[in-house]
């Protein structure tokens, strides 16, 4: 068996793979788009009882920079759990998610999209180049005992 080709081969796969992103660009002309707002109607049954309008097939979702959207946080640990809360994503600028039956995708211009669970590419898309975790706790004689979680990305 020659191993020449097969290696040249293997890298060549390897080097491609290396230098692409998880990005995909999305001809959203062919993908009904609806505001956020918009989102509860588009989802809902007709009066007729007949499919949602839009859902569940695939969407292009637009939260306009200022819009808010609820946030629910978990933690299921043996030692602490997180008690729900009120807390909200208020978004700075303008995002797009693509959500089909499969999949969810998140964008920033309405053409190029991520998938919510690879970093790197959404890193790239927003052009996010470092951030910082930070766990404390402290006390105060006013406000009491508290856990303070900060998540900044640059």
């Amino acid at each position: 068996m020659r191993r020449g080709p097969m290696i040249a081969l293997a890298l060549g796969i390897a080097a491609a793979a290396a230098g692409c992103s998880g990005i995909q660009t999305l001809d959203a002309s062919t993908v009904k788009t609806v505001a956020l707002a918009e989102l509860p109607a588009a989802v809902a049954p007709s009066a007729e009882g007949a499919a949602p309008v839009v859902g569940p097939g695939p969407m292009i979702v637009h939260v306009k920079a200022g819009e808010r959207i609820p946030l629910r946080l978990a933690l299921e640990a043996p030692f602490a759990e997180i008690a729900a809360g009120e807390n909200a994503i208020v978004f700075t600028r303008d995002v797009y998610l693509y959500i089909d039956p499969s999949a969810v995708l998140i964008g920033f211009d309405g053409v190029r999209f991520a998938r919510l669970g690879d970093w790197d590419a959404i890193q790239e898309l927003a052009g996010i180049e470092g951030g910082q975790l930070s766990i404390g706790f402290g006390a105060g004689v006013t406000e009491g005992p508290r856990i303070d979680v900060r998540l900044k990305m640059q």
